[in-house]
């Protein structure tokens, strides 16, 4: 992949990567008290929100990626109450997604396609 950037920019990325080294950082929780643990990642993803969760997933989806980089997900909500969460039968969510065909693509490539209700897809007809 190849990024181009203009002089400010590039500047600014030189700055942000000499000043992102790989350090150690101590893992906290809501306490008041700093974790004894002390991890560190090659890539670390702030948000499991639609954008940090496809990055994740197409980072895990390649094996070599997988294998050689540790990756972080860093999320502030409590996942536990959608980790098993499901659709009460004979209910319906009124939630939308707009997504756009080069978006499929890559939802596709990932495997996270597979894992959309069909029955709840159709094309965009019209929008006000």
């Amino acid at each position: 992949m190849t990024l181009t950037f203009g002089p400010s920019s590039r500047r600014q990325v030189q700055k942000l990567l000499a000043n992102s080294r790989p350090k150690a950082r101590s893992l906290r929780s809501f306490a008041t008290q700093a974790a004894s643990l002390t991890e560190e990642f090659d890539v670390v993803i702030v948000g499991g929100g639609p954008a940090g969760l496809a990055l994740a997933t197409a980072l895990a989806s390649s094996s070599s990626i997988r294998e050689t980089t540790s990756i972080a997900l860093i999320e502030a909500g409590d996942l536990s109450r959608v980790r098993n969460w499901s659709q009460p039968e004979n209910t319906f969510s009124n939630r939308v997604s707009s997504i756009t065909n080069v978006s499929q693509g890559f939802l596709e490539s990932i495997g996270a396609w597979a894992h959309v209700d069909q029955s709840r897809v159709a094309k965009l007809e019209d929008m006000q």
